[in-house]
């Protein structure tokens, strides 16, 4: 095909539609894209890995810190994509595609960095979506999503998906989105200043939530203050902020930086302790919760099966937003039954003859603690407990505080046994402590759970991600 043939074909395509395939005239229009092949002028899926590759995608061959996508550019032909986004020019690679170069059919596009072409064609998927939640914070962001997402649930709705909320993440949970979704609800994730700025200038929140800073990242980022400016960035970009009024960080820094904004955001809404919405009271069982909330979105108790003490805030924060988007109380108590949380958020089953609660989506002091002061409040009796606790990792040199704190209320509840895995806990516990417990790898907590399990036992597992506590769970599959 000529060239000027090529430009023809193009510009023969008129309005790209949103709701349907993805056309290359869509994708020229949002990068700093060279065409150096027509071919197929629709896509009807965007893949980064080679692997995913089902037929009529567009691969966009991104780099990373220990991979090069472009590597797998002829991978990606031979599963049958359509187009490539490539920094490398198709004549610099020929040699190594071979005779797929002539047998296949497909468009190439080369651009000066695949990655920031990715976020271009982001923010394209954006314009689909007429309001978009951003929700970050040091934990509950998934836990607030998943809520959020069922409150909304009557809404045609686009979210994170996986823990797709990082530079490479965010782009792809923006891919799903589809023409005149109502409601787009994304995590933004963060391990240094900058990183929630250049999410939102993606994403483009109309509505943000931050949900409470906590030691995450601190050994990164050097301190709670720091760690809580960062999550703040995204306070220049939405029109209505919800924030913890129950976190002092929230209340002392996001205090300063709203000081000094002129435009954004237009509204501030506090949730938490006596604020703009707040939990009155509350009991709780092995099933969940009901809530008396009162504010300034009015009284109202809810049934929240499912929801423990770790998601209470995560809770407040989804109803804030509800209320905000016109949600009236008895909708929300409605859509909240059917609320199931993730794998690893405080979820607690019963597993042959023993209650195991999953908290193995990674770990920080303010997570551990108010999972056991959840454990304290259901009053589980004299039935014997049994902690697999993996350490909470990136705190630097807060490690040690961190990790006793942690400690203190473990003793409180005076558990049968804890095995740690790592050695953060096990430097941080004083010679003068009760607490009985077994220092190993996952693996070796696994072999020894398993011999002295027995009937109506607790057993609640918890540790930051690489602890890999999660493994435990395969003793009941």
């Amino acid at each position: 095909m000529s060239a000027d043939r090529d430009v023809n074909k193009l510009n023969s395509i008129q309005n790209f539609d949103p709701g349907g395939s993805i056309s290359l005239s869509f994708i020229t229009s949002l990068t700093n894209c060279e065409i150096e092949r027509v071919g197929p002028m629709e896509f009807e899926r965007i893949s980064i890995d080679s692997r995913d590759i089902k037929g009529k995608e567009l691969f966009i061959a991104i780099k990373g810190k220990n991979f090069d996508g472009h590597n797998f550019i002829r991978n990606a032909l031979e599963q049958g994509a359509f187009g490539i986004i490539s920094e490398l020019s198709l004549a610099g690679i020929a040699s190594s595609l071979g005779d797929i170069v002539f047998e296949n059919d497909f468009s190439f596009m080369r651009v000066p960095n695949t990655i920031l072409a990715m976020h271009d064609i982001a923010r394209g998927f954006r314009q689909r979506i007429e309001r978009v939640i951003g929700i970050t914070g040091s934990v509950g962001k998934t836990t607030t999503k998943e809520i959020l997402k069922t409150l909304l649930k009557r809404y045609q709705t686009v979210s994170t998906f996986g823990n797709f909320n990082n530079e490479i993440g965010l782009p792809l949970s923006l891919f799903r989105a589809k023409k005149n979704d109502k409601f787009g609800i994304f995590e933004m994730a963060m391990r240094s200043r900058g990183e929630i700025s250049q999410l939102c200038s993606i994403a483009l929140p109309d509505i943000g939530i931050i949900t409470r800073i906590a030691e995450s990242h601190i050994g990164l980022l050097g301190s709670m203050e720091n760690i809580a400016r960062a999550k703040g960035e995204i306070l220049d970009f939405v029109n209505s902020a919800f924030l913890n009024f129950n976190c002092t960080y929230s209340r002392k820094i996001f205090g300063e930086m709203l000081k000094n904004k002129r435009e954004k955001p237009k509204e501030i809404f506090w949730f938490g302790k006596v604020s703009d919405i707040y939990i009155k009271s509350y009991e709780i069982s092995i099933y969940g919760s009901r809530l008396e909330f009162s504010g300034r979105f009015g009284n109202f108790a809810l049934n929240a099966p499912n929801i423990f003490l770790p998601q209470f805030e995560p809770l407040l924060a989804s109803v804030a937003v509800a209320r905000f988007l016109g949600l009236d109380w008895n909708e929300i108590n409605d859509n909240l039954q059917s609320y199931v949380p993730l794998q690893g958020r405080f979820l607690i089953k019963k597993l042959r003859d023993q209650i195991v609660i999953d908290d193995s989506y990674n770990a920080t002091c303010t997570s551990f603690i108010k999972g056991l002061e959840t454990i304290k409040s259901l009053k589980f009796g004299s039935r014997r407990k049994i902690f697999i606790f993996g350490d909470i990792l990136e705190a630097g040199d807060e490690s040690k505080d961190l990790h006793r704190k942690v400690i203190k209320k473990i003793e409180e509840l005076d558990p049968y046994l804890v095995y740690f895995v790592g050695t953060e806990f096990v430097k941080s516990i004083d010679h003068n402590s009760k607490i009985r417990f077994k220092n190993m790898d996952i693996d070796c907590v696994k072999e020894d759970l398993a011999k002295i399990l027995s009937k109506d036992e607790i057993v609640y597992i918890k540790g930051s991600n690489s602890t890999k506590t999660w493994k435990i769970l395969e003793l009941w599959n």
